[in-house]
């Protein structure tokens, strides 16, 4: 498991390799969040194409339910650059739906400088 957070370009970036467990996957998370709000910026990287699991769609809808009483700016952004071959894309699919329907702006690329741009865009 790999996982990392930092503030880059005033963008919050994430990136997720390898099996990463429902605690980690969470821990993670709210460590994005809290750079987000110590920075000021709502724009979220996040890079999952090395993640190959570890967790179920039923820990990615939980990460969700963590987001609405967090009381975030819905101006929030996040960019999820993914391989389409890769064993977690349901997964990644499946949040960028859920989050969707829940308004919140979440797109997912396959390449990182077309996710920087329709972050800063």
């Amino acid at each position: 498991m790999a996982t990392s957070c930092a503030i880059a370009h005033g963008v919050v970036e994430s990136v997720f390799a390898g099996e990463v467990s429902p605690k980690e996957l969470e821990r993670s998370f709210l460590a994005a969040i809290e750079l987000a709000r110590q920075s000021g910026t709502f724009l979220f990287y996040t890079d999952v194409t090395g993640l190959t699991g570890g967790h179920s769609a039923g820990d990615i809808f939980a990460l969700i339910g963590i987001i609405e009483p967090m009381q975030l700016p819905r101006t929030l952004r996040e960019a999820i650059v993914f391989s389409p071959s890769s064993l977690a894309t349901l997964d990644v699919q499946f949040y960028e739906d859920a989050c969707r329907n829940r308004g919140w702006n979440i797109r997912l690329f396959q390449d990182r400088e077309r996710a920087l741009e329709w972050l800063k865009g």
